[in-house]
């Protein structure tokens, strides 16, 4: 291709890489194509990345919902300063992009598999593929192989609530926590965590606004995650004196059953413990991350490595009750910050079967790029991993 003091001619057309040539056509012909034909979000994005002129006339189709905005709170009680827009729930999806021509060799870790890429629907002319280190990486999907793993939705969005107490007013700052949608025949089903409280509201496609949603014998908030699955939404309530999940179908109902309750590790409470639900293709699962300090008689810390230890349930939707799983055969679960999810080792080349792989450093942020390197924690095993010498990120 011809260049001008080290750049490339603009020639009028469009560039196509990965030894492609030059496209013939105009634009607005490449764009008529691009609208027509590439009707899914992955060929969208593979046409963005060979085409190096005109990316932002090659517009993805922005993926958000549209909802009432939540009306849940007494406005004897409280207001708002502003007149706040409808909701908007954004997609956001997590790829794993892998160079399909790499060969597996003795040099890992010091090579990456692969990366994992968290792509923002909210921006739909601005997808950035960011490593943390060295910076930004260019990938030709072309050359790599890409798959979604997982996707949820979000309402980035926080308001400032005024809430009157016997004081005065009370500030909280309310945000969407996490929402999640269930299509039916009639239209959408929504579910979502929301406001310093953390309760559930419920919204039927048809109806004017958002439900507060009712939980027998509860008097709500405290919920930290929702999945769906098989149709179904599920919540997970984490509270001093209650520790559940909460399953609600499309209609609404509601049914709630019991966790398994916090066990002691040799004979020592954990000092903190993550739970995340997450839902996979041989059902769903609990994912219980311990994190335990090694203490003598005194309880004085004798070393200050935290230890780490798994401990995975399977629903049994029959008895609603949770089995521990000794293993989790083909299933890799991956697990970054509060966001896990998993899929068969079969479609992560590089990566083992019944493992659990997480990070070091919880650096898996908004549009961000990670470089898998951790150490995987083996459920067969039961042992512990050292976080200073296992993990190289």
């Amino acid at each position: 291709m011809a260049k001008e003091e080290g750049e490339e001619k603009d020639t009028g057309k469009p560039v196509l890489r990965g030894g492609a040539g030059q496209a013939d056509l105009p634009a607005e012909q490449m764009v008529m194509l691009l609208s027509k034909y590439a009707d899914t979000y992955i060929d969208g994005l593979r046409f963005r990345s060979v085409c190096s002129s005109w990316r932002g006339e090659a517009e993805i189709p922005r993926e958000s919902l549209s909802f009432p905005l939540l009306g849940l709170y007494d406005h004897t009680k409280t207001y708002y300063n502003d007149i706040i827009p409808d909701m908007c729930a954004y997609n956001r999806r997590v790829f794993f992009v892998h160079d399909s021509s790499h060969k597996e060799t003795t040099c890992w870790p010091c090579k990456p598999r692969g990366w994992f890429v968290e792509i923002d629907g909210s921006s739909p002319r601005k997808i950035r593929w960011v490593l943390p280190k060295p910076g930004p990486r260019e990938f030709n999907i072309l050359e790599h192989r890409v798959s979604l793993l997982h996707e949820h939705y979000y309402d980035g969005r926080e308001l400032t609530l005024r809430e009157k107490t016997e004081k005065g007013y009370s500030l909280h700052l309310i945000s969407t926590e996490k929402v999640a949608v269930i299509p039916t025949s009639k239209g959408l089903v929504a579910l979502l965590i929301h406001d310093h409280r953390k309760n559930l509201a419920l919204f039927k496609h048809g109806e004017a606004k958002w439900s507060p949603l009712d939980v027998v014998g509860d008097s709500g908030g405290d919920y930290t995650d929702i999945v769906t699955y098989k149709g179904h939404f599920y919540a997970l309530q984490i509270r001093q004196n209650r520790n559940r999940v909460v399953e609600i179908d499309s209609m609404g109902n509601v049914t709630a059953f019991e966790n398994p309750p916090v066990t002691n590790i040799n004979n020592q409470k954990p000092s903190m413990e993550d739970r995340m639900l997450v839902a996979s293709g041989v059902g769903l699962l609990l994912l219980r991350k311990y994190y335990l300090n090694r203490y003598n008689t005194n309880h004085e810390a004798v070393d200050q490595r935290t230890k780490i230890l798994f401990k995975v349930y399977k629903l049994d939707a029959v008895l609603h009750e949770w089995v521990e799983l000794n293993s989790l055969g083909d299933l890799t679960v991956l697990q970054f910050q509060t966001l896990a999810f998993a899929a068969p080792a079969k479609d992560l080349p590089g990566f083992d079967g019944n493992c659990i792989y997480f990070l070091k450093h919880e650096i898996f942020h908004k549009s961000s790029t990670i470089p898998v390197h951790p150490a995987p924690y083996k459920l067969k095993d039961g042992g512990w991993l050292e976080i200073e010498s296992k993990f190289r990120v």
